[in-house]
């Protein structure tokens, strides 16, 4: 699953934003807190800006947004920095609607909501993963499986087995 983020043009943080060199190297990084720090300190410089930026959207984006904005604002100590955990859709719809600065989203945009002149940035990779209860004694679960009881096709564990 991707995550990225969108946002209208032209606003501070596009103009500052740059891709991470290679996988590897921010393989290196163990946490957010980590993270944050050592993205900001290699790809930015403090500017000494003021201002507010406003970010909408997506909850499993906002964590690692919350430790970016922490760290931006230490470079720039005049800028405050709302994020509002809205979920995906209204982060993207709020960022067309022009509430917000930065909408935040772990999904692709969708055709329409890229021709309302919304452009995206993958920021990070999302994991998930199945959990069963050790007492279910389903084994080799497949994808296809998976997805056929998140859209209700299986209704009972017996349909696997």
């Amino acid at each position: 699953l991707s995550v990225t983020f969108t946002k209208k043009a032209a606003n501070e943080m596009k103009e500052r934003a740059i891709k991470l060199e290679s996988r590897a190297e921010s393989s290196q990084i163990r946490t957010f807190h980590s993270f944050g720090s050592w993205f900001l300190r290699k790809y930015y410089e403090a500017a000494g800006l003021e201002g507010s930026i406003t970010l909408a959207g997506s909850t499993s984006v906002a964590p690692v947004m919350e430790v970016l904005a922490d760290e931006y604002k230490k470079l720039n100590d005049g800028v405050t920095i709302e994020i509002q955990q809205t979920g995906s859709g209204a982060g993207i719809q709020s960022t067309i609607e022009g509430v917000c600065d930065i909408g935040m989203a772990s999904r692709a945009l969708e055709d329409e909501e890229a021709g309302e002149g919304l452009e995206s940035q993958e920021i990070a990779l999302d994991g998930i993963a199945v959990i069963v209860n050790n007492n279910n004694t389903a084994e080799d679960i497949t994808l296809e499986q998976i997805m056929q009881i998140y859209t209700g096709e299986i209704t009972a564990w017996s349909e696997i087995q």
